[in-house]
Order: C-alpha cells, then sequence, then structure tokens
C-alpha cells in the first residue's frame, strides 16, 4: 500500500502485514490516486507506475475515476457535456489507449449529483455506478456488463429515508445498502446480491462503508463514534475503534483478502492521519503521522 509523510512528497510503501516498508522513490504531489494492487497511481492528470515512470495522459478533468480491481483499467461515469439534463454514459480506459464506452443514456445529468462507479471488475463482467446526490446520498443504482454495456439492473433506493449509502465488492457481485431512516434512529445495513437484489444479511446499528478484499467482511461505523470491522453473514465484531471521530476515517481493503487499512484523520484533510493495518484476526499495527489516499 502506498502512502507519504506530511511534509514529504517522496512515495512510500508498507506490505500488508507491515513486514516491510520503506521509500519507493518517485516525488509526488498530493493528491494521488493509487490503483488497488500499489503497481500504478494516477497524478496531475497522468498515469505512473509506482517506481515513477509515466504511462499515460488521462482525458478526464477531474479525477473522479475508478480503477478496476485488477489495477489495468480506470472506470468512469460521465456526461457528454457537463451541463445539468445531459446525458450520461460509462467509460474505461486502458492508459495510453483512448476512452471506450461502455454504456450511455442510461440517466441524465445533474450539478447536484455526484455519479461514482463503485466496482469495476472485468472477471465478473460489472460495473457498477450510483447516482449520489448531496450529502452522498445514495437514490439510484444500476449494474452493467462490462463487456457488452448491457444493462443487469436499475434500482432507486432510500425512498423516505434521511441517509442512503452504498458499497459493493471489488468484483461487484454483492452490494451493502444501508439505510437511516430517521435522524435520531440508527443505521441498518443490508447485504445483497448486485443482479438480482436477494437479500443475504442484516446489520443492525451499522453503517457499511466497504468490503474486505474477499468479501466476507466489512468496515464501517456505528453508534458511539465506533468505527468497527464485522464478518457480514454472522455479525461477528472483528475490530473495534473509538478513540477518533468518524467523519475522518476512511478504510481500505487489501486485494483479494480479508485485511483492511484504516487511516484516522487527524484533521479533515486527510494528510495527517494514524493508518492502521488489521489483520483477519483482529490485530492490527499502527503508522503515525502518514499522508494516504485511497482508491
Amino acid at each position: 500500500m502506498l502512502f507519504e509523510f506530511p511534509g514529504d512528497d517522496r512515495l512510500r510503501g508498507v506490505a500488508w502485514d507491515a513486514s516491510a516498508s520503506g521509500v519507493l522513490g518517485p516525488r509526488v504531489a498530493f493528491p494521488w490516486f493509487p490503483s488497488p494492487d500499489g503497481m500504478r497511481y494516477a497524478a496531475g492528470g497522468k498515469v505512473y507506475d509506482r517506481d515513477g515512470r509515466e504511462i499515460a495522459s488521462l482525458p478526464w478533468q477531474d479525477a473522479s475515476f475508478t480503477w478496476s480491481s485488477d489495477g489495468q483499467l480506470l472506470c468512469k461515469a460521465l456526461p457528454e457535456v457537463v451541463r445539468t439534463g445531459s446525458q450520461m454514459r460509462v467509460e474505461t480506459l486502458v492508459p495510453g489507449q483512448a476512452p471506450r464506452t461502455i454504456a450511455s443514456g442510461f440517466a441524465t445529468y445533474s450539478d447536484n449529483a455526484g455519479y461514482p462507479v463503485i466496482a469495476c471488475d472485468p472477471r465478473s463482467d460489472r460495473v457498477v455506478v450510483v447516482a449520489a446526490g448531496q450529502g452522498l446520498f445514495a437514490g439510484h443504482m444500476w449494474t452493467f456488463e462490462l463487456s457488452s454495456g448491457r444493462l443487469v439492473r436499475s434500482a432507486t433506493l432510500g425512498q423516505g429515508a434521511i441517509g442512503s449509502w452504498l458499497v459493493a465488492t471489488s468484483d461487484g457481485a454483492m452490494l451493502a445498502h444501508t439505510v437511516q431512516a430517521t435522524m435520531d434512529g440508527t443505521a441498518t445495513t443490508v447485504v445483497q446480491r448486485t443482479d438480482d437484489g436477494t437479500a443475504l444479511a442484516t446489520l443492525s446499528d451499522f453503517q457499511a462503508r466497504g468490503f474486505s478484499g474477499d468479501g466476507s467482511m466489512l468496515y464501517g461505523w456505528a453508534s458511539g463514534n465506533r468505527v468497527e470491522i464485522r464478518e457480514w453473514k454472522t455479525g461477528r465484531l472483528v475490530w473495534s475503534s473509538t478513540g477518533y471521530p468518524p467523519p475522518y476515517a476512511v478504510s481500505v481493503a487489501a486485494p483479494g483478502g480479508a485485511r483492511f487499512a484504516i487511516a484516522f484523520g487527524r484533521d479533515n484533510t486527510l494528510k495527517d492521519t494514524d493508518l492502521y493495518l488489521v489483520s483477519s484476526d483482529g490485530t492490527s499495527r499502527v503508522l503515525e503521522h502518514v499522508t494516504v489516499i485511497f482508491p
């Protein structure tokens, strides 16, 4: 996993088990966006390998893209023209090649919403797009075949609720949809199959923020400013922390496994964080005062 120290723009790496860490070589200005495997990163409109060699320029004007699960593609939902009412499309990009349009015309653009791609996986042939309103309210989702652009599922989310959040496994096979019905109520998360919405499990008092790489665990927030990792099938608590306020906690999952890296920001910029490397058995190691950008 890639990180920096505040005030030092040399890119560094650390093994997921914290067994090795060190300087990789390039100097990279904040922000930068690493691939899930840490082999590449995007910064300043260009893509580099982790040794700092430039691979390609990006055709998009902003950084609201998602790396595919294998780190070989960039996936993005964007309007034909940045204007309310414009038709939305999904593009993929192999660095160094021209963008490829996967699907189009499935929604109209609103300048009050975001359209994150929450899963993009060539092996499962799935890409999942969300329409997220102000406050990151997940109001609609679409699942497409990555190869053909065929619409697999379209669903409206969070009707009548004050909060709605959606995360996906890295292969796009499962979703965790969290709903908070009232301002004073707790959040409830339902894990479901992406393609047909079949419910698989329900977690009470839990706002899901991300799956583990193997899809067996969820990272999220609970009451009392508590950050948790749970096995979603059993609800078993694997790890928790109450030392930091949740608005400034973010995580990333190790590809293919059940490890998480959870960064607790000392402020809301995430340029100065305490980074916990959490294993599947609930043990953890911490790196203090690091700068991270999670994909």
